[in-house]
């Protein structure tokens, strides 16, 4: 039940970091969205405005927050992955049994060293609940905004009719249902935690009934979680943003005194005293009806608008209408500026001449560029993984983790900047003059992005370095390939050490692939 357990949170955990990568991937859309025209919207603290912020640097943090959830969930996954067979109760086994072996073909790193410890502990769930807590309280911070931005009081954005309800007896009211049950669902999963920590607690070694209870809430809190990813990645890209109504609020309030200080600060007052001298006005203006932004009396009852905004004049110039102007004479503000109002930005490389090793991959919907490398021996889970999920499909022959492992050198994988394996293929050189290409997966969750082009490019290329003047593949997604430069051959037409190996595949009578081939023109360079 252990190994059971084990091997069912790895799935589980790849499951997940694929779900938030695709939320991720979302909340960089909208940031991108909502810079240009930019969407500015009034900053918090304690609940109180505080300054102007882009919405971009909004979505932005929760992009942040959930890439230290991943983190974190690879961390756990990367601890769990240790086998318990061979453990038998708790004090090990009298029978000769390969512990090393049954641990690969699992695909485990390695077998656990400890019986008693194997048996008992439970930690590894622990943690996977640890990190599922605290993922889920980030899900219901972000639900929580999006139900206040919702309200009249605050009118930002308007939740898509798909994810919200209307009221049993008043007609007028539409209630963000969906993210008040996402919010509630924080502490179902913080229950999970706790309950399964009380179950462990003082818990004596090694086996005890009590461990039953280990199943039931983490099944729950994997299943709030994910559901919870699911309903916030659909729903993201439905929101309407109301950019005059964030306009008007990031504009009232005195959200711009900071502003102002700076600029008594940078003319040479001590900001100790600037902070004092605003502060004053402030509260001047308050009983005076007259805010940072001028005296209401003199003001145009036509509010300020995001197609008509004001620049800064001689006459106000600490006054600006959104971060990233600058005050009259003086230097921009960084507040949200390059490097924190987008995302990171690593700029596609051209694909020729390029050593293959360091190729970046272009931006997909302005992520970080990947990396093509050649594949480690710390890769192999993943590379398995990736080939297993499309294998289960009936698309391509499933790999042992031992065959992997002996055939490590051929693969290349395509790494993310959080140090996901996105994609994987192998160039297996079969004679002097011909190599197959093999075992090309991309992630599920990076689908349509082009990145198996790149894969067997980079394969190509690594043939053209070796002087190989042609390669093939087996395939089902001839067109895939005919885009590449291949054609369709016969199988008679390929060397008799194809088919040596072919003949010990298990769909050999019913084979469904067709062969392709690629010949290289004589002195043709990778690319």
């Amino acid at each position: 039940m252990a190994t059971d357990l084990r091997l069912f949170l790895r799935g589980a955990i790849d499951e997940l970091l694929a779900l938030l990568l695709e939320f991720r991937r979302v909340l960089v859309r909208e940031a991108e969205k909502h810079l240009d025209p930019p969407y500015v919207l009034p900053g918090y603290t304690h609940l109180q405005r505080a300054q102007p912020v882009l919405l971009a640097h909004w979505f932005l943090a929760y992009y942040e927050m959930l890439g230290r959830d991943a983190g974190r969930l690879k961390d756990a996954r990367e601890r769990l992955n240790e086998s318990p067979l061979g453990a038998a109760a708790l004090a090990g086994t009298g029978f000769p049994i390969d512990r090393h072996f049954t641990a690969m073909e699992l695909g485990f790193k390695a077998p656990m060293r400890n019986s008693l410890d194997a048996v008992a502990s439970r930690d590894f769930a622990l943690e996977v609940l640890s990190a599922l807590n605290i993922g889920q309280l980030n899900l219901s911070r972000l639900a929580e905004e999006l139900i206040l931005f919702s309200t009249e009081e605050f009118g930002f954005v308007e939740v898509p009719d798909a994810f919200a309800t209307g009221s049993s007896i008043m007609p007028q009211k539409k209630n963000p249902d969906i993210l008040e049950l996402i919010r509630a669902k924080a502490g179902r999963v913080l229950g999970a935690l706790v309950g399964l920590s009380a179950v462990v607690k003082g818990l004596p070694l090694a086996y005890n009934k009590d461990l039953q209870e280990d199943k039931e809430p983490l099944l729950d809190a994997l299943a709030t979680y994910r559901d919870s990813l699911k309903l916030l990645t659909a729903m993201l890209p439905g929101l309407r943003w109301k950019r005059e109504r964030m306009w008007r609020a990031a504009e009232e309030g005195f959200a711009l005194a900071t502003e102002l200080a700076d600029y008594l600060a940078e003319k040479g007052l001590p900001f100790r005293e600037a902070h004092h001298v605003v502060g004053r006005l402030g509260a001047k203006a308050c009983g005076g009806g007259a805010g940072p932004q001028g005296p209401h009396p003199g003001r145009s009852s036509r509010p300020t608008t995001p197609s008509s905004p004001r620049t800064p004049s001689p006459s106000s110039g600490w006054r600006r209408p959104f971060i990233g102007a600058a005050p009259s004479g003086g230097r921009p503000r960084r507040r949200c500026g390059k490097g924190f109002g987008r995302p990171r930005r690593r700029w596609a490389l051209t694909e020729t001449g390029l050593p293959l090793a360091t190729v970046a991959l272009p931006e997909v919907r302005g992520e970080a560029a990947l990396e093509l490398r050649k594949a480690r021996l710390s890769d192999v889970d993943a590379i398995y993984w990736l080939i297993r999920y499309w294998a289960e499909k009936g698309l391509m022959l499933v790999r042992s983790h031992s065959h992997l492992y002996e055939n490590i050198r051929d693969f290349w994988v395509l790494e993310d900047e959080d140090g996901q394996i996105v994609g994987t293929v192998a160039l297996h050189v079969l004679w002097r003059d011909l190599a197959e290409i093999r075992g090309l997966a991309v992630h599920p969750a990076r689908q349509g992005q082009g990145l198996g082009r790149w894969l067997v490019l980079g394969a190509e290329r690594e043939a053209r370095d070796l002087g190989l003047p042609r390669v093939f593949a087996w395939t089902l997604q001839v067109n895939f390939f005919r885009r590449l430069g291949y054609r369709v051959t016969s199988r008679e037409a390929l060397p008799p050490k194809v088919w040596s190996e072919c003949n010990a595949c298990p769909f050999y009578e019913n084979c469904r692939e067709i062969a392709v081939i690629k010949e290289f023109s004589p002195g043709a360079s990778g690319g």
